[in-house]
């Protein structure tokens, strides 16, 4: 007789827990990708500073540290 895993009180045989493990896994991968034709793809996010013109960092740090001026102090 060949050794056997002891799982929940039923002796397992290795080569059934090797099947298991891989038809678990198979069934995982499949159902976690599914089908994935009738899914719509989500729309690609662009920068509306770099289309219309360029990024001018100087300029909004200006009016950042302006905007902080007028905060009064305690």
């Amino acid at each position: 007789m060949s050794p056997a895993y002891k799982i929940f009180g039923v002796s397992v045989k290795p080569h059934l827990l090797a099947i298991g493990t891989l038809a678990a896994t198979g069934a995982g991968v499949y159902l976690g990708l599914g089908s994935n034709g009738q899914q719509e793809k989500a729309p690609v996010a662009s920068d509306s500073a770099t289309d219309s013109e360029d990024l001018n960092v100087e300029k909004m740090l200006k009016e950042f540290l302006a905007g902080d001026s007028n905060v009064e102090e305690k």
